[in-house]
């Protein structure tokens, strides 16, 4: 499989990928995805897939980034019965965790988001 392939096959079920300053892979993947040959997969094409990640425009980050929030937000209050304001606390800080403090931030100001 290669790497774009990789890349489109976790993207397709779900799995949000970002890459770090620290030239880690961090993902946000829903339960059950992660088997171990998916893990083993993006640990041998590591290099590449953190090529692939860093090229994407920073717009279709910001908007992932957007959409995974609204996405945990409205999960963690509709289906977890949370205030709107707790519901958002905690999606922010899966958000924060998955893209790093740096990129969270500027979703939040982008989309008006009010911190912590």
């Amino acid at each position: 499989m290669t790497p774009a392939h990789l890349l489109r096959t976790l993207q397709r079920a779900g799995v949000a990928l970002a890459a770090t300053d620290r030239g880690t892979i961090r993902f946000h993947a829903p339960a059950g995805v992660m088997t171990a040959d998916l893990k083993r997969a993006v640990g041998q094409c590591k290099p590449d897939l953190l090529k692939l990640l860093r090229a994407i425009p920073i717009a279709d980050v910001r908007r992932a980034l957007a959409e995974l929030f609204n996405e945990r937000a409205g999960i963690a209050e509709f289906d977890g019965g949370m205030s709107c304001a707790d519901a958002e606390r905690i999606a922010w800080r899966e958000v924060a965790d998955l893209a790093g403090e740096q990129a969270a931030d500027s979703i939040a100001a982008t989309e008006g988001r009010a911190q912590r």
